[in-house]
């Protein structure tokens, strides 16, 4: 009886070990771990020249059309921590940008001397 009973505490404690988790939230900044009943996480992407989807970070597949476009998927694992991290911006890119205005003495646009930058996130 005593075996029995270790046994079933045992598998109590490992149900409560065995849950998965995903991150939620609408942004990298106000992220919470909560209990997830679905195998898949999901988080924003950057997209290049455009900045960073508007996917939220949630438990469950990405929409119909949207994985790999503006929703990236990971596989939640039973007693791991959640998969579905704050996105980095690593595909950021600054560039630099000429402000023009119109020469009325030349007829023509012209750039100005010193660029300023714009990074797209």
């Amino acid at each position: 009886m005593k075996v029995l009973v270790v046994l079933v505490m045992a598998v109590i404690f490992y149900a409560a070990l065995a849950e998965k988790k995903c991150n939620t939230g609408t942004d990298s900044t106000a992220l919470t771990s909560d209990t997830c009943t679905k195998d898949t996480c999901t988080f924003p992407m950057f997209v290049e020249y455009t900045g960073m989807s508007k996917q939220a970070y949630s438990c469950g597949a990405c929409a119909e059309g949207t994985k790999d476009k503006s929703c990236k998927e990971c596989t939640a694992e039973d007693g791991q921590d959640a998969c579905n991290v704050a996105v980095e911006e690593e595909g950021s890119h600054t560039f630099e940008c000429f402000d023009h205005k119109y020469n009325e003495t030349a007829k023509k646009w012209v750039a100005e001397k010193t660029a300023g930058h714009a990074t797209l996130r």
